[in-house]
């Protein structure tokens, strides 16, 4: 299966966004633009069984982690893995 290679930044971005469309982290955003949420770095390696090369392993917002959504972080950062590759040009 080919999937589009995406660069390092453009991954995180595109998570970054998704997390703001969740609704627990939408609202506090709305309550507080100080609410930043700060992905984790993304971080290359070979494929695996599932054919991923990349991951994301945390999030963190601008006052403290959320553990509550972290299902859907991971829900998040597994849908894109399934469909995007990062790039040659990351590191693993």
């Amino acid at each position: 299966m080919h999937k589009e290679a995406l660069t390092p930044e453009v991954l995180t971005l595109m998570v970054q966004r998704r997390l703001c469309w969740v609704p627990a982290l939408k609202a506090a955003i709305e309550q507080d633009a100080g609410f930043a949420i700060r992905v984790g770095p993304l971080r290359a390696h070979e494929r695996d069984h599932q054919g991923r090369n990349w991951n994301i392993e945390s999030f963190a917002t601008g006052f403290v982690h959320w553990p509550q959504c972290y299902d859907e972080f991971r829900l998040i950062v597994d849908r894109l893995r399934g469909d995007y590759d990062v790039s040659d040009t990351a590191t693993a």
